[in-house]
């Protein structure tokens, strides 16, 4: 039987809805009363809530952090080994399950279409959030904020993958009706290579026991994501 820390696994929701949910929209509260220009927007937003969210994590794992840090810098072949390795095995089955996914639904994931869509239009904006500061917070809040909640650390890779996958399929819910709800249903299927990337993620954080394996294998996701975005904008 499973044996689960509810104390960490409330920590852990706790700090999503923070950092996904309550930040933003303080955020955007703000930018109510303190409008600024459509072209400034995306930047200062953005900004302002990632610089948030890495202070918050920051603070409560800094100890760990620095741990981890000097021990990635004394194994770091090993760690990128893992890294590199565990990538490309989840990049094969994002492909994979990509193009059995399209065929079914008929379009990319929302999200892949929303990021490819910031990219095109904020190319300098998406380097820093995508492969700088995305990577990081993500990898704290699914990986590092759930990795003592499950005794089996199966439990954990399978539980941390499906949040990251749900996670990142929030932007094609619509929640303003049933029937539009109903309607983004089938972007739902895309849990599945989203959270196969998490699983993988979790799994290269499990095998070295370092957190900024998972970072790295991220950034690596999403920095060739991006020059492959940016590449096929140049010659289509």
């Amino acid at each position: 039987m499973t044996k689960i820390n509810w104390k960490e696994l409330g920590k852990g929701f706790l700090l999503l809805f923070i950092c996904l949910f309550f930040i933003p929209n303080i955020i955007g509260i703000l930018f109510i009363y303190f409008p600024v220009s459509d072209s400034i927007y995306p930047y200062l937003a953005n900004g302002i809530n990632y610089l948030f969210l890495i202070f918050i994590l920051v603070s409560i794992y800094k100890t760990s952090l620095w741990a981890d840090l000097k021990d990635f810098k004394k194994n770091w072949k090993q760690n990128i080994k893992v890294a590199f390795k565990y990538w490309l095995l989840a990049y094969i089955f994002m492909i994979l399950c990509n193009m059995v996914i399209i065929q079914l639904v008929g379009d990319i994931a929302a999200n892949e279409a929303e990021n490819r869509a910031i990219i095109d239009t904020y190319p300098i904006l998406s380097i820093f959030l995508m492969v700088v500061f995305g990577p990081f917070i993500e990898e704290l809040l699914f990986r590092k904020g759930f990795k003592k909640t499950f005794q089996n650390p199966k439990w954990f890779m399978i539980v941390s993958g499906i949040l990251f996958g749900f996670g990142h399929l929030l932007a094609a819910m619509n929640f303003t009706s049933i029937e539009a709800f109903i309607s983004t249903l089938p972007q739902m299927i895309y849990i599945i290579p989203y959270g196969g990337m998490g699983y993988f993620m979790a799994k290269a954080y499990v095998e070295t026991d370092n957190i900024f394996t998972s970072i790295t294998m991220h950034t690596i996701h999403n920095a060739l994501s991006i020059i492959l975005i940016l590449l096929m904008g140049l010659f289509i």
